[in-house]
């Protein structure tokens, strides 16, 4: 018997529905059919009679695997080669007024009939079973995050619901060959590529909109995974609505990522990708300025405006992004001031940026008369954008003089006015790699020149060992010589042994038969001087 449809909320929803057109996007599209991994449940059977009561499965954004009433209105054959049959369906709980009320056209392989109701007697439902709720006009994948009373957590809205009504909520069930089966997955639509799966305890963090920074990341662990696609995290900064105990949520995994694992320094230069860390959660900034004592001005995209903020080191990190699979570092945001290059080294309005071109060192452009400034300024913006271009042709099989000349050639740049100290940061580490390169290969070269001698010691070795393997079989081809002359002295010895019991065993009967006849003579003897007595 089918479940009894819930009454109708009358509400309209805030969402556009995956099977109809929405004002917003006319083109789109059908629900898509499921993977070759999820269940076709009629797909194969016989056309379903008009009248049929069914469930839709949608999966377009916002609606993966949930299941909507309806009713088959009529079966509509494939039309050509390659095209699959569907069926014209009624939406049971659509309002009047809804694109899709009348009839929607639907792929067999998105229909199944609706589940059976469930016993009375069932058992109630455990914390965080597999459940399927009706909400918002469908039945929607969730879990139980709580039993006193019902709650419903939903991962794709980040939902939870309580539910008044028992009947409004039921086991997630499959529907496979014909038969009903409890489901082992909450998320049932697979990505197009596989999703990185987090483990029980794993330190992850976790996108949450915040009112005032807008998006940011909570550190978190997995408490709990659900399928491999939707997980309970439990907040470590973030209390729960008692505020006795920390925040625990059911999610899918795209509002997830690794927890970022930084160690050592980073640059922290104006115009530096950086997460800041503030009340309890990482928002994404642009270091504006170092304000000295290991503090830095940072600036945050908030949900209303800029946010300015002064921070420490310590709580802050290197800006990455996370594609579902790997890491992307995010590119310093450089600020580019619109400047004539002469104004930028005759300095400007702005006192900050007037004080370090005042700075004073030996061959600046300050030292030249006004006639030729302007002449030098010219040349060493050419040599700037110039040694730009070197640095970044750089490889690693450049020599350590050509690194060392560039890191001169900034040393120059900076006491004429120009800011080098992303360039000079990036040359030396460039510089510090070639030189551990240099040293991998000098000792790659003395390792080289080893191996000639090790080569010939170790064919030294070879030609021995062969020579103890022949000494060794021989040895032991002698050895089983001696053991079959063993074998033969011990064989020979067991037929002497047995011939010396027999022979005792002889002299033991012979001796006994000798004592016999010793016997009887005595006897007869005896006999005879008896008869010999009488007689006289």
């Amino acid at each position: 018997m089918p479940s009894p449809s819930p009454k109708q909320t009358g509400r309209r929803r805030s969402r556009s529905r995956g099977w109809s057109s929405s004002p917003k996007d006319s083109s789109r599209r059908p629900p898509q059919s499921p993977g070759p991994s999820s269940p076709q449940p009629l797909a194969q059977l016989p056309p379903l009679p008009p009248g049929t009561e069914v469930e839709v499965r949608v999966d377009d954004d916002g609606f993966h695997g949930s299941w909507f009433e309806a009713t088959v209105e009529a079966f509509v054959p494939a039309q050509r080669r390659g095209s699959r049959p569907r069926c014209t369906v009624a939406y049971t709980h659509l309002p009047p007024d809804h694109p899709d009320a009348a009839t929607t056209l639907v792929e067999l392989s998105h229909i199944r009939p609706r589940p059976p109701l469930s016993s009375p007697e069932a058992e109630p439902f455990r914390l965080h079973e597999i459940v399927e709720a009706f909400h918002e006009d469908g039945w929607r994948s969730g879990i139980v995050l709580a039993t006193g009373p019902l709650a419903v957590a939903f991962p794709i809205t980040r939902e939870v619901v309580a539910f008044q009504e028992p009947h409004h909520v039921r086991p997630r069930r499959d529907y496979v060959d014909g038969q009903w089966a409890p489901s082992q997955a909450a998320v049932a639509v697979q990505p197009k590529r596989a999703a990185r799966v987090y483990a029980v305890g794993e330190k992850v963090e976790v996108v949450r909109d915040r009112e005032l920074y807008g998006v940011s990341w909570y550190p978190a662990t997995v408490a709990k995974a659900i399928d491999t696609l939707s997980y309970l995290v439990e907040y470590l900064d973030l209390k729960d609505e008692k505020g006795t105990g920390m925040l625990t949520e059911y999610l899918h995994y795209r509002f997830i990522r690794p927890a970022v694992r930084w160690e050592g320094g980073f640059w922290l230069g104006p115009g530096a990708a950086v997460e800041a860390y503030r009340e309890g959660a990482w928002s994404a900034g642009v270091v504006r300025r170092h304000v000295g004592e290991s503090k830095y001005e940072i600036s945050i995209d908030g949900k209303e405006a800029e946010l300015l903020l002064t921070t420490v080191q310590e709580l802050l990190k290197p800006q990455y992004n996370w594609n579902g699979k790997y890491w992307n570092i995010v590119r310093a945001k450089m600020e580019i001031h619109e400047m004539h290059p002469i104004q930028a080294l005759r300095g400007n309005s702005d006192d900050n940026d007037n004080r370090q071109l005042e700075r004073r060192g030996h061959g600046t452009v300050h030292e030249f008369v006004p006639e030729l400034r302007e002449g030098m300024a010219l040349g060493l913006m050419v040599a700037y954008v110039s040694l730009v271009d070197s640095i970044k042709k750089s490889c690693i099989e450049d020599s350590i003089a050509s690194f060392e000349g560039k890191i001169s050639a900034l040393a120059y740049l900076e006491r004429n006015g120009f800011d080098v100290k992303f360039l000079q940061l990036s040359l030396d580490r460039l510089l510090q790699m070639k030189r551990n390169h240099a040293k991998h290969l000098e000792r790659v070269d003395k390792l080289k020149e080893l191996l000639p001698e090790k080569e010939s010691i170790m064919s030294g070795k070879y030609v021995l060992l062969r020579e103890k393997e022949e000494a060794i079989c021989q040895l032991q081809q002698k050895l089983e010589c001696l053991h079959g002359e063993v074998e033969q002295i011990a064989k020979e010895a067991k037929d002497e042994d047995a011939e010396i019991s027999r022979l005792k065993e002889d002299v033991n009967i012979t001796l006994q038969e000798r004592d016999d006849v010793v016997l009887r003579f005595q006897s007869v003897q005896a006999e005879l001087c008896s008869t010999l007595h009488i007689s006289d």
